[in-house]
């Protein structure tokens, strides 16, 4: 297991593409390793892109791309090995949900009028090692944040894994954060009482510990004012160093704050479910970016819509305190 050095957790992951270890198709005469046998379908996904194997235990949504023209109005899904991954429908027309529940390979079979329209292989086995981001510190009552960044199988960085939320979560001691949710590689914990914890994460076929993780539970009580950083997602795609307000951006940037109070002379950050926020300023100058329930747990997203000065606010009820950031938005 290895841990990311990061001194603000999250790093704006809706707008940004996280490089995983995959294999250069560049050096290698080889067809896509997501392009189906038969060259009619392209299965898209989270992940390395050169992968289609799969960790024990893990589920990942596909989409099938056609290669030209349209896919049948008909496709439908079906696995050659369900006990070792089944293939299901998903939530559209053309996503694919995969479950990958024991080690062994399959074929993903596409379907149109009965017959195999396109298939691809994909394969399963126990996840070796992970690189993960996490926080060293929480405050009792806050949520705790750990994202898995990649997985690698028993070759290491050569074998990256796709799938999430596979990981059997625990604490020690027992009980000293709950997990809340588990979802798109993030584990999201409620931390208990004062004290050191550690936030353990097994491999579910019984391999081992993948994640070992010290967090320190600290006392709310105890909190220095509440204060945050902004990080700002620039129109051409840059991606500005964490600062703090006031802060100036043009048109078209998005904003993401992320709070954090210190206790003890340490930052411990403070995620977007433990505070409520508001904007108060020029009418239109900044919009709340909408977010699924656990999207960007670090903190909010705006985006900016025209010239004009704004403030966000949030007011921490687990530490009785509360923060402004002023933001002036440019043409």
């Amino acid at each position: 297991m290895t841990k990311k050095t990061a001194g603000t957790l999250g790093l704006f992951a809706l707008f940004l593409i996280i490089v995983h270890a995959c294999t250069n198709l560049d050096d290698i005469d080889l067809k896509d390793p997501r392009l189906g046998e038969l060259g009619l379908v392209k299965f898209e996904g989270p992940g390395c892109s050169s992968s289609t194997t799969m960790a024990v235990g893990s589920t990942v949504t596909m989409t099938v791309e056609p290669e030209e023209g349209a896919l049948p109005d008909d496709l439908s899904v079906r696995s050659s090995e369900p006990a070792v991954i089944n293939a299901a429908a998903g939530a559209t027309a053309n996503e694919v949900l995969l479950e990958a529940h024991q080690a062994g390979e399959t074929h993903v079979e596409m379907l149109s009028a009965g017959d195999v329209y396109d298939w691809l292989g994909f394969d399963a086995e126990p996840a070796a090692a992970v690189l993960y981001t996490a926080q060293d510190a929480v405050f009792a009552g806050g949520a705790f944040i750990l994202k898995i960044d990649e997985v690698h199988g028993a070759c290491g960085e050569e074998c990256p894994l796709i799938g999430s939320s596979f990981i059997d979560w625990s604490t020690s001691p027992t009980g000293a954060l709950t997990l809340d949710a588990d979802v798109d590689d993030t584990a999201i914990f409620t931390a208990g009482a004062t004290g050191s914890a550690s936030i353990i994460g097994d491999e579910p076929s019984e391999r081992g510990s993948l994640v070992d993780h010290a967090v320190t539970i600290a006392d709310p009580s105890a909190a220095g004012a509440l204060d945050g950083h902004v990080l700002v997602y620039l129109p051409d795609e840059t991606l500005l160093d964490p600062q703090p307000a006031p802060v100036e951006l043009p048109v078209g940037s998005y904003v993401q704050i992320q709070l954090f109070a210190l206790a003890g002379g340490t930052e411990v950050p403070v995620s977007r479910f433990d505070a409520v926020w508001d904007i108060t300023g020029d009418a239109g100058t900044i919009q709340s970016y909408d977010l699924d329930t656990w999207e960007a747990p670090e903190g909010p997203v705006y985006e900016a819509m025209a010239a004009g000065t704004a403030t966000i606010s949030a007011d921490s009820g687990l530490l009785g305190s509360s923060a402004a950031f002023d933001i002036t938005v440019t043409e």
